[in-house]
């Protein structure tokens, strides 16, 4: 079988570094491409056309694929439907530019579990409208699966996906570690078939309580499982990035490395 998943990096993984400096460990370590951390360190919602062309050009340079603009997007949140709309194309005419169909975006500011109808109605409504903009740019919106968000379940994602009925809104899947690695392979096979970006980090514990920090691990030592992660996205011939998102150890650049080979071991595991 012919393995078809990539392997990224997202920038944030090196936030304490110019974005011109991990382009290049980037490069050093032969990644297939690289998520765009959407703040000003990297490049954030303001900046100018010049710059974006700077940043265009390094990319094309190092031979590198932007997998995603990973924005800030965030719908539904304290009684907004959008952090406004302006910023909203902004993102999307970044992300366009950055040469990515992909747009990380955020749903909500609290856990599904607490969310009302109003709520709800809220997030189906701008995201609604969200989508029918963002297919005038050709860009998918990937809602990521976090805590403290109305996405933070398959359940809850799975049903904003239900009732927008967009064929762009996808999900950016991540492991929760709130949830035993059985249960959370249930979870990814639940929202498989939407998912268009994956980040990879893992943790040395599950969390025993709510928001709860949690000390970063190597991919291959943590609680999540990524060989089952890999298999189950390769079932369905998941042919998009999975990007190490976060590194550990004081060493980050041979962190990364490990990880990345691991990755790889995990990928051609799989016939």
């Amino acid at each position: 079988m012919v393995c078809k998943m990539k392997i990224g990096l997202c920038t944030i993984a090196f936030r304490d570094h110019s974005l011109k400096d991990v382009i290049e460990i980037a490069k050093t370590v032969a990644v297939d491409g690289i998520e765009i951390w959407g703040q000003p360190a990297h490049v954030g919602p303001d900046i100018d056309q010049t710059e974006l062309e700077i940043v265009k050009h390094m990319i094309e340079q190092a031979n590198l694929r932007v997998s995603a603009y990973g924005s800030y997007i965030r719908f539904a949140a304290n009684d907004r439907e959008v952090n406004s709309e302006s910023d909203f194309k902004k993102a999307l005419a970044i992300t366009k530019a950055l040469g990515t169909d992909i747009m990380r975006i955020w749903v909500g500011s609290k856990p599904s579990e607490d969310m009302n109808q109003q709520d709800w109605e809220l997030a189906t409504n701008s995201l609604t409208k969200a989508c029918v903009e963002a297919d005038k740019y050709g860009i998918y919106l990937a809602m990521e699966m976090h805590d403290s968000c109305f996405t933070d379940t398959e359940t809850a994602t799975l049903r904003l996906i239900n009732e927008v009925k967009a064929d762009n809104l996808k999900v950016n899947y991540q492991p929760s570690f709130r949830l035993a690695p059985d249960r959370e392979l249930k979870s990814l096979q639940a929202v498989r078939e939407f998912t268009i970006n994956v980040h990879a980090q893992n943790r040395i514990r599950l969390a025993s309580k709510p928001g709860e920090k949690l000390e970063l691990a190597r991919l291959a030592e943590g609680v999540a499982d990524y060989r089952a992660i890999v298999e189950e996205l390769q079932s369905i011939d998941y042919s998009k990035f999975i990007s190490i998102e976060f590194v550990q150890g004081p060493d980050q650049l041979d962190a990364l490395r490990q990880d990345i080979e691991y990755l790889r071991k995990c990928i051609h595991s799989y016939r």
